[in-house]
C-alpha cells in the first residue's frame, strides 16, 4: 500500500495534494515511537534529495527540523541516518 501511495504521488508532482500528504505521512513516521521501515525512510530520503535545491524544500526542512528535535525517536533517527551522504548530513547540521 505504501508503495503505490509514493508512487502516485511521485507521479502527481511536488506541488501536488498527493505529495503533501506523504511529506505528512514521511513527518509522522519519524515522529513516531515505532521504528520507520526501512522502505519509508529511503523514500523519505529520495524525496529530500529529490527536490529543487534552489527552490522550496519541505521534506528537507521537516526532516531538519525533526533532526534538531531532541523529541525524535532515536531508532528513527538512526534509521533514516543510515541511508544518508555525508552532504546531507552536514546540511541537516548546519
Amino acid at each position: 500500500m505504501y508503495t503505490e501511495f509514493a508512487q502516485l504521488a511521485f507521479a502527481d508532482g511536488f506541488a501536488s495534494f498527493g505529495m503533501s500528504c506523504l511529506l505528512e505521512y514521511y513527518s509522522k513516521a519519524l515522529a513516531s515511537e515505532t521504528a520507520m521501515h526501512e522502505r519509508v525512510a529511503m523514500g523519505y530520503l529520495e524525496l529530500v534529495i529529490s527536490e529543487d535545491r534552489d527552490g522550496s524544500r519541505p521534506a528537507f526542512s521537516a526532516l531538519k527540523s525533526a533532526w534538531r528535535n531532541g523529541a525524535t525517536n532515536m531508532k528513527n533517527r538512526k534509521r533514516i541516518s543510515d541511508f544518508m551522504d555525508a552532504d546531507l548530513k552536514a546540511e541537516l547540521d548546519q
